[in-house]
């Protein structure tokens, strides 16, 4: 059989059923035969939405995600949405055609590299840091394929180069050939480090006062209950990074995201750590304040990449290795000394936890037709069922998503900025619906980003999938609106004519409403239930709101960038 072919059976192999992408020419006979080996293909209407729905089923799902491209246009339009899932080191492969390679007539290949649609992937994303394989032999071809499905597969975005003169050749059985980045061995620590974390903690006496940090990491790792059993014997406070968000929900300990995002209680608490456990979380800037966060407190960080260590702040101990056989083996020493501490775990903290209510961090702003959004996200987190994802698009907006809408667990949140891509949210949400069919999907969004991917609302409709998608509308780009008042800046050419997303939306095929007072958010509810399709809902936003992390990002701002000078 031809190369193309066995790709399709190969992925079918692998246990892909859902596949996602842009039809082009180059790539339509491989497009054309998923069906007929059970594997469903999914079509956005831009490039960039398409390879954001593959990102985002495979991170909802933890299957291996595949998007497929046309050639030369098809992979530039895709590029910011392979990058950002590339960033976040989502399993999924990018099918990328590139021109004739010349395998019989080097001629060809002279020729190609003429013709308009040519690119040359592989500089592209060298330059954009996406591993990339280009398969040069059709004899190879298939056991290559093979080894990029097993390590995409692992926790890595790789983005896959496909010459015609390969792929419509037949299809070979020699051994694979590419070579391809190894994965970082998950093993237990050593249990030198795991003693030196240990006298760390016990340093600090029978008063310490220590908090959990999970990331990332721990969540690919399982690693909650040891890290759960690791916080009853230190009596630490349990949080989270913003992209492990809901990962200790409904733990009394729980102070949550741990950063930017924090709440004004678990600022409190941090500002008085005297020990940071870092588990799989990359410890950045955002999370710490530049160490203003937990200023006198000793941070032991843990990791299964010894490239993550002081990566952005200076650690006091290092510990490699998986983040859940870390947490027991560290567990397991303290209990053998018998370091048992009340720590932060006393009646009065875990009851200030209980207590907060976020409707008392903030005076309402609203107004008729000029809604707070931190009230707009209070109030759907009251109607919203608790099983839902949530899913986030970058903006100013996204501040107050982050902050009051809550995550009821594990995997309910999903924050696909690591490239800071407005407009990324929505495609990324679509495959997430898809992904899970059964869950209502929410995704927050600014008009800026839904203005930049309408087109999306198509797909949406077209495969009925459950989202609801808030509109944050201030008919600006919110966050340079904010920065340019910070610097003195005229706003004027930031903003926009306001439009009528519910009229567009509808013209699409999805259901729409618009909100101009917080009275119509709860009757909403009923709606919701019943929803079948896509449900976008253009919410009228003051802009006169300042989510407190432009105040924090303009801070710290001038202070990085000096030191990128240096």
């Amino acid at each position: 059989m031809d190369v193309y072919e066995a790709f399709a059976i190969e992925l079918r192999k692998a246990g892909v059923e859902k596949a996602f992408g842009l039809m082009g020419e180059e790539i339509a006979n491989f497009i054309a035969l998923l069906e007929e080996h059970s594997i469903t293909y999914y079509s956005g209407r831009h490039e960039q939405g398409s390879v954001g729905m593959a990102d985002g089923y495979a991170r909802a799902t933890g299957r291996l995600g595949v998007a497929i491209l046309s050639r030369g246009p098809g992979i530039t339009n895709g590029i910011t949405a392979v990058k950002t899932a590339a960033m976040a080191r989502t399993p999924m492969i990018v099918l990328a055609p590139v021109s004739a390679i010349g395998l019989k007539n080097p001629g060809i290949a002279i020729a190609a590299a003429k013709a308009p649609k040519h690119l040359d992937n592989e500089a592209i994303a060298a330059a954009a840091g996406i591993v990339s394989v280009t398969l040069r032999s059709p004899a190879t071809a298939v056991a290559d394929f093979r080894a990029i499905i097993a390590r995409a597969s692992e926790g890595m975005t790789i983005m896959v180069n496909l010459p015609p003169d390969v792929l419509n050749e037949t299809a070979g059985s020699d051994d694979a050939q590419v070579v391809l980045p190894v994965r970082p061995p998950a093993g237990a620590p050593v249990p030198a480090s795991v003693s030196e974390a240990a006298d760390l903690i016990e340093a600090q006496g029978a008063s310490g006062r220590v908090v959990i940090l999970a990331g990332r990491g721990a969540v690919l790792a399982g690693a909650r209950s040891e890290l759960e059993r690791l916080g009853a014997l230190t009596g630490a406070l349990l949080g989270n990074s913003l992209m492990a968000r809901g990962y200790f929900a409904g733990d009394p300990h729980n102070i949550g995201t741990i950063g930017g995002f924090s709440t004004p209680v678990a600022r409190r608490l941090l500002r008085s750590a005297d020990t940071i456990l870092v588990f799989g979380a990359t410890l950045n800037n955002f999370t710490t304040y530049v160490g203003e966060l937990f200023p006198d407190a000793k941070v032991i960080q843990f990791d299964v990449d010894a490239a993550a260590f002081g990566r952005y702040n200076a650690v006091d101990v290092s510990v490699l290795g998986d983040a859940g056989l870390a947490a027991s083996a560290l567990a397991d020493e303290l209990d053998r000394r018998g370091h048992h501490v009340a720590g932060f775990r006393d009646n009065g903290v875990v009851a200030e936890i209980a207590a907060l209510d976020l409707s008392d961090t903030f005076d309402d702003q609203s107004s008729e037709g000029a809604l707070d959004p931190r009230s707009i996200w209070l109030q759907l987190d009251r109607i919203l069922p608790r099983e839902r994802t949530a899913v986030v698009d970058a903006g100013h907006h996204m501040a107050f998503e982050a902050q009051y809408l809550q995550a009821p667990g594990i995997g309910s949140w999903i924050w696909p900025l690591q490239f800071s891509a407005v407009g990324t949210g929505l495609g990324v949400a679509i495959g997430v619906a898809l992904g899970k069919p059964e869950q209502l999907t929410v995704v927050g969004i600014g008009d800026g980003g839904l203005m930049m991917h309408l087109a999306e609302i198509d797909t949406a409709a077209r495969y009925g999938a459950r989202l609801l998608v808030v509109v944050i509308n201030d008919a600006a780009y919110g966050a340079e609106v904010q920065f340019m008042q910070i610097d003195g800046i005229p706003d004027r050419l930031a903003r926009y004519d306001d439009r009528s997303f519910e009229e567009i939306a509808r013209a699409l095929g999805a259901e729409a409403a618009t909100v101009r007072s917080l009275d119509q958010i709860p009757a909403l509810a009923n709606q919701l239930q019943n929803l079948n399709g896509p449900l976008v809902i253009d919410f009228k936003v003051s802009d006169e709101v300042r989510g407190h992390i432009i105040d924090e990002w303009a801070k710290f701002a001038a202070p990085q960038a000096a030191a990128l000078d240096r």
